[in-house]
């Protein structure tokens, strides 16, 4: 338990206590809200049904000049962003919060008592900040102790192990992945953690605001544990460790940030470079056992752990009680939060939708099993099926006509999309049940991680395990997973505007099919065709790169002509900082966008064959269904975003912004400017096109 001095300097310093019983004492707030008002479910929910109604046009913009706006234009009139809602989409968004409050009602709607329903009772357990808060560290006492035991390099590792048991990050990550060289195999994997944003350095005087920030936070957090360290001088160690570490990557490359493959390395060899680390103790203590190769994704941040685990254990020991403070502050009520890294702020999210989301991530099958008996019908997983399974056989006769394509790279292309698997919904799991506790909601936590944990470490014996960390069902998204050669469509993501039985075929096919077409592109990206049908890493388009790299870049350069973000004259008690507009930046998106348009190439194709065999292809059928399809896609990205938030999404989203998602798109596509009889020189009826597909 933290001592006396600790508390009362907490309490004098206005800090939150993650160890102490402050919260039931009433000394300090437990959290900013507590069980959500039934009106203000009821509101929520009838603002999200408005968001998604259909949407109108535009009729006074031109839909071949800019199909976005004539889109969206009154949707984002009726949604303008707000200041707790800087970015408001009514696709994906929509779906997920409405995903989130179904999740509620279920959850909440139980007793949550130990011989209810699992998932219902972890919710229970997280919605009691009294108890979370007064039995924060003796909840997580063996992790704790196990940081305390001792700075030599071997009580470091064995407290590592102890992190990563129950998937706290820290230091360096190792992973049970699938063996690049035998893919039906399974391999441990060890490489870099994620780094925030400070550790990397900022020598402008805005870097150095945000490193003061950063510090003050480091410092108040470690406050908040009996760490045997005064917690300024701890937060220098804390940076010291960080800074090391990211100078032992190699800078961030342009454009999106693919996996590294690993150097295979004999075990011996392995354990020479780490040497004088035990580090067979840690890969014992985590379950990983005694593996005859292992996978170094990079040898330079491996030795920089080395070298900090030898050298500075003092600092290390710091860190790895920063590591875990760090993880357990979102789940403990008032805790200080990192919120984009501004320190100041704590996450105002009512803590009801902070617990749906963490059972959620913790039992991702118990979620799974509820959402998926309860909110999704036979008949609509039966139709997201179908869907997929046409897209993925359009995608394959649409390759099959590739010209560009070369002999050997259109068998290969055509063999990695014919034997891609799509998984609807979950896996059915048997994953054994937790005891979970109604009064220790940090002990359910970290029992749900570790058993996680376990499921990823079995495939050592088992081999590779297509549910491990996958998306829950209830996220509203789609995957594609190179290693795996599959995609994954969580069955969230088959209600509207994306899916709905009684909508025409056109809108499913032009909302739901251009995301799932969008996943099978991910096969042909700079990552994706690296790696073939079997998950092995090989040059499978040899010959044909040149000709999809020269379609890239055709792509790139339209996407260089859209704007990101609008110029902005933010005018406040200070004079106006004008933020000039910014371009797309077509080398980071191009990924995503060359996505896009096969999303739609293969979506199109597969709905122009589901409508020809329901005597829907002649015209003026056809061009009304056309219409139909292509509305369906563009209303799914209508997107309401503060300028500001627009130019922090340019900087940072590898995805296209919303309206050159659209526009971008279709002027790719004669059919669309067929379907809107768009005349020649419209801008979304271009002279030529990249000619992707």
């Amino acid at each position: 338990m933290a001592s006396a001095i600790g508390m009362a300097w907490a309490l004098a310093h206005r800090t939150p206590i993650l160890a102490v019983a402050a919260c039931a004492a009433g000394l300090a707030s437990c959290s900013d809200d507590h069980r959500p008002p039934a009106a203000a479910i009821a509101d929520a929910q009838r603002a999200y049904r408005t968001s998604l109604a259909p949407a109108p046009v535009d009729a006074d913009v031109d839909p071949c000049e800019d199909f976005y706006r004539y889109a969206c234009n009154p949707w984002m009139n009726a949604n303008p962003p707000r200041p707790d809602r800087p970015i408001i989409g009514r696709g994906l968004d929509g779906v997920h919060e409405r995903s989130r409050l179904w999740l509620w009602e279920r959850l909440s709607a139980e007793a949550g008592g130990e011989s209810g329903p699992q998932a219902a009772t972890f919710y229970a357990s997280c919605m009691d900040d009294a108890a979370a808060a007064q039995r924060a560290l003796r909840d997580v006492a063996p992790v704790v102790d196990a940081i305390n035991a001792g700075s030599d390099a071997r009580a470091l590792l064995l407290a590592l192990a102890a992190l990563h048991r129950v998937r706290i990050p820290a230091l360096f990550a190792a992973v049970v992945d699938r063996d690049w060289d035998a893919p039906g195999q399974s391999m441990v994997v060890v490489g870099p953690t994620t780094l925030p944003p400070p550790a990397f350095a900022d020598t402008d005087i805005n870097g150095r605001r945000r490193m003061k920030r950063y510090t003050s936070y480091v410092t108040s957090m470690l406050g908040q544990l009996d760490a045997h360290t005064e917690a300024r001088a701890g937060a220098a160690r804390v940076l010291f460790v960080e800074r090391r570490l990211a100078a032992a990557l190699p800078p961030p490359a342009a454009g999106r940030p693919f996996d590294s493959r690993p150097e295979r390395l004999e075990r011996g060899d392995f354990d020479g470079r780490m040497a004088p680390l035990p580090f067979a103790e840690y890969l014992a203590a985590t379950g990983l056992g005694n593996p005859a190769i292992v996978g170094v994704v990079s040898v330079p941040y491996l030795e920089a752990v080395r070298e900090l685990l030898t050298e500075h254990g003092t600092a290390v020991q710091d860190y790895l009680r920063w590591a875990l403070v760090r993880a357990l502050a979102p789940h403990v009520p008032g805790a200080v939060r990192d919120t984009r890294f501004t320190y100041e702020r704590t996450d105002r999210r009512p803590r009801w939708q902070q617990c749906v989301e963490a059972t959620e991530a913790a039992l991702p099958d118990e979620v799974a099993a509820l959402y998926e008996a309860e909110a999704v019908s036979a008949d609509t997983r039966a139709a997201t099926q179908a869907i997929a399974e046409a897209i993925q056989r359009a995608a394959v006769r649409r390759l099959e006509g590739s010209a560009w394509l070369d002999a050997d790279a259109r068998r290969a292309a055509t063999d990695k999309v014919g034997r891609m698997r799509v998984l609807v919904g979950l896996p059915a799991s048997a994953a054994a049940p937790l005891p979970i506790r109604r009064d220790a909601y940090l002990v359910n936590l970290l029992a749900a991680h570790a058993r996680l944990q376990e499921r990823m470490v079995a495939q050592l014996d088992s081999g590779p395990d297509p549910r491990v960390d996958l998306a829950p069902t209830s996220t509203a998204n789609a995957f594609y997973r190179s290693r795996t050669n599959d995609v994954v469509v969580p069955l969230a993501i088959a209600q509207a505007p994306y899916f709905d039985a009684t909508q025409p075929a056109a809108a499913n096919f032009g909302a739901l099919g251009a995301v799932i077409g969008h996943e099978i592109g991910h096969a042909f990206d700079r990552y994706g065709r690296q790696v073939d049908a079997d998950g092995r890493s090989r040059d499978w388009l040899s010959r044909s790169q040149d000709g999809l790299r020269t379609r890239e870049i055709c792509l790139a350069e339209r996407l260089a002509r859209e704007e990101a973000a609008p110029r902005y004259d933010q005018r406040g008690d200070r004079a106006a900082a004008l933020v000039a507009a910014a371009s797309v930046d077509a080398e980071r998106t191009v990924d995503e966008h060359l996505a896009d348009v096969a999303g739609i190439a293969f979506a199109h194709d597969a709905f122009r064959e589901h409508a020809a065999v329901h005597g829907r292809g002649a015209a003026p059928a056809a061009t009304s269904d056309d219409r139909a399809f292509f509305l369906a896609d563009a209303q799914s990205w209508c997107t309401s975003v503060h300028p500001l938030a627009a130019h922090w999404l340019a900087r940072v989203d590898h995805h296209v912004p919303a309206p050159a998602r659209v526009n971008a798109t279709v002027a790719q596509f004669p059919a669309f400017a067929d379907a809107y009889d768009c005349a020649a020189g419209a801008a979304l009826r271009p002279s030529q096109t990249c000619d992707v597909w």
